[in-house]
């Protein structure tokens, strides 16, 4: 198989699009379609189905997508495997994270790459948990940062830490401000704003709660933080959530939190490496440099005061 034409056909089934993996590449469309045709001819099978939307992988397609990702990961591996028998890390690598675990660890892990590997480069995007852990599971991140993984071949998970879970309410509630905590089993009695299945969050409250007998109130799904917290200034119910998640967003002027308890509610953290692929000196560099990053900054002491606002 060329490589080239594994490579454009891996973007378009990223992108869902001709037109858009055309842009991308800086390439003709009609050069595009072109290539991905020949390797339609090669492999004997149709390899997208065509919608209103863009295109979507057919059965053919889904199985060449991910050995399609494993080949290309293993020749970036190749060169970058050769580059480092001249003592270079070079290189580059994909990190993935959910939004606030990104916005919390973006510049600091930055910071550090740049002047621990000074040669290689390295990205970061935010989605949302799934995304994130679909993008592990086909190769096309190499780390990520995500609370409880689910078991998969494709993936290896190395545990950080744990956060604790808050509860999450308008400042205007004058009777959870009188409260320092709250307890767990309380939780069940108020109506919950909660992220839509499957989250990791919204698991690990489940969980907890099942496990003393009890079910959650929920009052709305969402599927973002960012209007979780919008429902909760609004009064719509309540949110439960990491501290981190709270101070990545800009609410100091309208929420308070306060820690569950009896027994705590936390949340697991882990950073979670690609299994496809060689795991070289960069990627292993990488992998404990973001350890550190995230146990420092995301696995931290966060347990604050009831009265401190989150700036």
């Amino acid at each position: 198989m060329d490589l080239r034409q594994l490579k454009y056909f891996a973007l378009v089934a990223d992108l869902g699009s001709f037109s858009r993996a055309a842009a991308a590449l800086a390439i003709a469309q009609s050069a595009l379609s072109r290539q991905v045709r020949l390797l339609e001819v090669e492999v004997k099978h149709t390899l997208f189905y065509r919608t209103g939307r863009g295109v979507q992988l057919t059965s053919a397609g889904e199985c060449l997508h991910s050995h399609a990702r494993a080949i290309l990961a293993q020749v970036d591996n190749a060169r970058d495997d050769l580059s480092q028998l001249r003592g270079e890390q070079v290189g580059h690598v994909n990190v993935g994270a959910t939004r606030p675990i990104a916005n919390v660890i973006s510049v600091p892990f930055l910071n550090a790459f740049r002047t621990s590997l000074p040669r290689a480069t390295c990205s970061i995007s935010e989605s949302l948990w799934v995304d994130v852990v679909n993008a592990m599971e086909s190769g096309r991140i190499d780390f990520a940062v995500i609370h409880n993984p689910p078991p998969s071949m494709n993936i290896e998970s190395f545990l950080v830490g744990e956060q604790a879970m808050y509860l999450v309410f308008p400042n205007d509630n004058e009777r959870l401000l009188q409260q320092s905590e709250i307890r767990l089993r309380d939780l069940a009695r108020l109506p919950l704003i909660m992220p839509s299945r499957p989250n990791a969050l919204r698991a690990c409250v489940d969980g907890m709660l099942s496990n003393m007998g009890l079910e959650p109130s929920i009052a709305v799904e969402v599927s973002g933080i960012q209007a979780l917290l919008d429902m909760v200034k609004e009064g719509f119910g309540y949110g439960v959530m990491p501290i981190n998640s709270i101070r990545a967003y800009r609410y100091a002027d309208s929420m308070r939190a306060r820690p569950i308890v009896e027994p705590e509610l936390t949340i697991s953290v882990f950073v979670v490496a690609s299994t496809l692929g060689s795991r070289n000196m960069l990627k292993r560099s990488v992998l404990t440099l973001l350890q550190t990053v995230v146990r420092d900054v995301v696995c931290g002491p966060d347990r604050v005061p009831a009265e401190v606002f989150f700036h």
